[in-house]
């Protein structure tokens, strides 16, 4: 080998380990995340909807845009976040830490019962701006 050769090695061979270090530290930071659709999948779980059942009662997709309305409402109105922030690869991600919590209040927001507070509260029926109705939902 020449020494022109060497030396575009070493400049190649540098590269290649930067490339590997920021693509480690970037797998390493993906861990960090979940899709929400995994979280939807738990929601359908939970409930007992079966995406094969192709009864009138369960439309899993009329089901799916709900769970996609309260979450854009959870992340718009209580976590103050844009959904935008949280895309890779076309698919809402977010923080495996956050996805129990979001879980379950989206299981909470899909009750059937409408007097409920929290549904009340994720349909748009309670005014927040109200001290007291906003102590009354953070208390629940």
């Amino acid at each position: 080998f020449n020494n022109n050769c060497v030396k575009i090695c070493r400049k190649d061979m540098r590269y290649s380990l930067l490339v590997q270090v920021h693509n480690t530290k970037q797998n390493e930071e993906m861990d960090k995340y979940i899709k929400i659709s995994e979280v939807f999948d738990q929601v359908i779980e939970h409930y007992g909807w079966n995406e094969s059942d192709q009864s009138d009662t369960v439309d899993i997709e009329s089901k799916k845009r709900n769970m996609r309305n309260k979450y854009n409402f959870l992340m718009k109105k209580v976590l103050y976040r844009n959904a935008k922030d949280f895309k890779n690869k076309g698919g809402n991600m977010i923080l495996k830490s956050d996805a129990p919590i979001i879980r379950e209040l989206i299981i909470y927001a899909l009750k059937d019962d409408k007097d409920d507070p929290i549904v009340k509260w994720f349909n748009g029926k309670i005014d927040t701006s109200d001290p007291v109705m906003a102590y009354i939902i953070f208390q629940l």
